[in-house]
């Protein structure tokens, strides 16, 4: 079940995204999105409930049956009914008839839907859906282990350590990656020794800016290939270290050591790497 909760959550975070970009079509895929979690959520509860229900049964009379079930046998009451079936409005509205949302709905519907998927996590599965790790998704032992790392440091406010885990991280993807999008080759700056000594170093220094160049563009490759959003990729190369990794393993930091990260920017670098490595899986 912890994956079903988990797919729910990944729902709920797409549409968060879409919620941010602030025009209209993305308020109301943002709007799809947060009410697809929350039907998700609510056919997840009705399935281990043993309900009867029809295959395609509306969803506002199965909210209504389960909210009824929860009360009735287990004694849960859940609020916020009302407002999830504005949401499924607002969403009907949005998808069968193109109705486009202000975008200042987005924001409303995010606040409905993160409010009601908090409270039925809690009281239903007893499992808090802040801390369930979108990680456990992550189908490589070693990727997931450093992530896991990086999770454990943010829990006990090493940043700079969660930090170095998620540098890591960002190394091995796009080295993996490799297959689809080949490397930059790192001897290409040894080519200047073909040249005459007294210019081979500016050669080296051109090729080197030729082979930093060529990096920045594959690196806009694959994020272009996984749909990630530039303005924040940007914002996570400005605060992560630079990392290289080697065969058997090994990685080299570089960068600022020193750099006071907080809590903020822990969290955004961790959700932003569990995320790249998802988007990469789905392409591998």
């Amino acid at each position: 079940m912890i994956e079903q909760l988990l797919l729910i959550k990944r729902l709920f975070e797409e549409g968060e995204k879409y919620s941010l970009q602030n025009d209209p079509i993305s308020a109301g895929l943002a709007i799809s999105l947060f009410q697809d979690s929350v039907e998700s959520v609510i056919w997840l509860v009705t399935k281990d409930l043993g309900l009867n229900v029809k295959e395609k049964e509306s969803f506002t009379v199965l909210l209504d049956k389960v909210h009824q079930e929860l009360d009735d046998k287990l004694s849960i009451k859940i609020p916020f009914k009302a407002k999830i079936q504005e949401l499924n409005k607002a969403r009907v509205n949005f998808k069968h008839y193109g109705i486009l949302p202000d975008k200042s709905e987005a924001k409303k519907f995010h606040g409905y839907a993160e409010a009601y998927l908090k409270t039925i996590f809690e009281l239903y599965f007893k499992k808090d859906f802040d801390n369930i790790s979108m990680s456990d998704l992550i189908a490589s032992d070693e990727i997931r282990l450093l992530i896991k790392e990086a999770e454990k440091n943010l829990s006990i406010k090493d940043y700079k350590s969660c930090v170095d885990e998620i540098a890591k991280v960002k190394a091995i993807l796009f080295y993996k990656i490799k297959r689809f999008i080949p490397e930059v080759d790192r001897n290409l700056v040894n080519a200047a020794t073909f040249f005459d000594r007294q210019i081979s170093s500016h050669v080296r220094d051109v090729l080197k800016y030729i082979s930093d160049y060529m990096e920045m563009l594959r690196e806009a490759s694959i994020i272009n290939l996984c749909s990630i959003s530039v303005k924040e990729y940007n914002h996570f190369l400005k605060e992560l270290p630079y990392a290289n990794v080697f065969s058997g393993g090994n990685f080299v930091l570089q960068g600022e050591s020193n750099k006071n990260y907080t809590e903020e920017d822990a969290k955004f670098l961790l959700k932003f790497i569990i995320d790249l490595a998802l988007k990469i899986q789905e392409i591998d």
